[in-house]
């Protein structure tokens, strides 16, 4: 019958006691996010499945596979418009190389490339303009703005501001 048998005092039983020293936890370090640009060498990517309705300015270079619907500026860094990239947007960076499909007007403040691939339907402004052999494009090209080797009085607009606010109107 050792259901009903009398439970021992719990002061009776004989209890180990071991010496044990409790560690205050470490204060979690987080990592502040960096403002500076990526320095690996990659661009950062909108993918493939990635659609994006809005303004997007950086401080990197930018390769879109995705679908950008708006503007981008990258005045300082390269942008690239994959091969299966798609932008309805208006363009702005130093080098904008074009695989993919843009609707909306173009400003290269050192190069603009339209790739065999590429097809572009706006205009395009900047000093130096690539379309390669097979590339589609509707539009119009300046590449008469910021040559001070020009004797030529510029025409009205004739810099970069006026044509990244031509652009962007």
């Amino acid at each position: 019958m050792a259901m009903f048998e009398k439970k021992k005092n719990p002061a009776e039983t004989p209890v180990s006691v071991a010496s044990v020293t409790l560690k205050q936890p470490e204060p979690q370090r987080h990592e502040p996010v960096s403002s500076a640009p990526n320095h690996s060498g990659k661009p950062a990517v909108i993918g493939t499945t990635i659609q994006v309705s809005g303004d997007i300015v950086g401080g990197e270079n930018l390769l879109v596979e995705g679908r950008v619907e708006g503007t981008i500026r990258l005045e300082k860094h390269d942008l690239t418009i994959g091969v299966t990239g798609s932008a309805h947007a208006n363009l702005t960076a130093k080098l904008v190389r074009i695989e993919g499909e843009v609707v909306g007007d173009v400003v290269g403040l050192e190069r603009v490339v339209i790739a065999a691939s590429g097809r572009v339907r706006g205009n395009i402004t900047a000093p130096r303009v690539l379309v390669e052999d097979g590339a589609r494009f509707k539009g119009m090209i300046d590449m008469d703005f910021g040559d001070k080797g020009n004797e030529q009085k510029p025409r009205s607009g004739g810099n970069v501001e006026s044509a990244v606010s031509r652009a962007a109107s």
